[in-house]
């Protein structure tokens, strides 16, 4: 079963083999991997009859154009379900933030205040920021720029001599500048030319979605998809609200770990990498399937009661993309202190 397995995963075999041996000792050989692997494999059969190919004679390659297929379809039909029609990057981010906060519950993080936010850029102005927004004082900026946007914007464009400035500021602040608030959302109309197509910020608690060529080239869809895997990751929730009262997403639903193919020439069925394949008119070549196999393994390892030690992680590569967009909560001085006078 690792011979296979680690092919999904695109680890090596004797890696692999040596993980899933500590833990299969550790809950009494319970054969976990053989039961996961069978289950997905069934699973998959029956999204190919659905797609209306045959589960016996379909490549790697066919289903993954099928995918394709299926996720423009599903683009229409949900722009159609939300009686939206637009192709204007700002309409589509600003609704799919409103989709995403209308049916999902966001995470909270201790963050800076609004007034302890404005008044650490007072003290330390983000000049470049300044410069792209047109603004020849911080104070005017302020006033006409929500603070939050402003921050993950300056994460962006800042240098690392400023990045590490703010932080310094930060640190200094005593508990009355934080307060416990909800994750807010936002866009951000980059250049075009963005790597990332989000961008978090720690500090004041806000999560952009980044004007790229990956997200231009998104339909609305695939950026609501996108924020409601950030929100899933940080939140540790399989399901979420907006997935099952989404008639379109209904097929999607439980494909999150879905991996079709026993070899190299694997294909996702998640939805997330079926979205980044859609946008970037990604060849069968160039498919991603990364967010398939993290939810693969994450899937595989939840079945076992007894985990790994950290040490034994021998995965750890692709543990942290499972684990990459968890934010951990700041926990204010005062906590800490209470836990070491008990």
């Amino acid at each position: 079963m690792s011979k296979f397995i680690s092919a999904i995963l695109g680890q090596p075999e004797r890696t692999l083999k040596r993980t899933i041996a500590k833990l299969e000792e550790k809950n009494g050989y319970p054969s976990h991997d053989a039961r996961h692997l069978a289950e997905n494999i069934q699973a998959i059969r029956l999204k190919l009859s659905e797609l209306g190919l045959d589960p016996d004679d379909t490549t790697a390659e066919e289903l993954y154009h099928a995918l394709l297929v299926k996720f423009e379809k599903d683009c229409l039909a949900f722009d159609i379900e939300n009686n939206f029609h637009s192709v204007d990057f700002v309409q589509k981010a600003e609704k799919a933030i409103e989709l995403i906060q209308k049916d999902i519950v966001l995470p909270q993080r201790w963050v800076l205040k609004t007034t302890a936010a404005k008044k650490i850029l007072r003290l330390h102005p983000p000049k470049k920021l300044m410069k792209q927004l047109s603004y020849r004082s911080v104070e005017s900026m302020i006033k006409r720029v929500n603070v939050a946007k402003l921050y993950v914007a300056a994460n962006r464009i800042e240098s690392a001599a400023w990045q590490k400035g703010l932080h310094q500021l930060v640190s200094r602040q005593d508990t009355t500048a934080f307060e416990v608030r909800q994750i807010a959302l936002c866009q951000l109309e980059a250049d075009g030319n963005a790597l990332a197509p989000l961008v978090y910020n720690d500090d004041i608690g806000a999560l952009a979605i980044v004007h790229s060529q990956t997200t231009d080239s998104m339909r609305l869809l695939g950026l609501t998809v996108l924020l409601a895997d950030f929100m899933t990751s940080l939140s540790n929730s399989e399901v979420l609200q907006s997935r099952s009262e989404s008639a379109v997403l209904k097929w999607w639903q439980e494909m999150d770990g879905l991996i079709f193919g026993l070899d190299q020439n694997h294909v996702s069925l998640n939805i997330k990498d079926a979205s980044l394949n859609h946008a970037r008119q990604n060849d069968f070549s160039e498919r991603v399937s990364a967010a398939g196999q993290a939810h693969f393994w994450k899937s595989l390892v939840s079945r076992y009661e007894n985990q790994l030690a950290v040490e034994e992680d021998i995965l750890s590569d692709l543990s942290a993309r499972v684990a990459a967009a968890k934010i951990p909560i700041r926990q204010p001085a005062f906590e800490f202190a209470e836990e070491f006078d008990g």
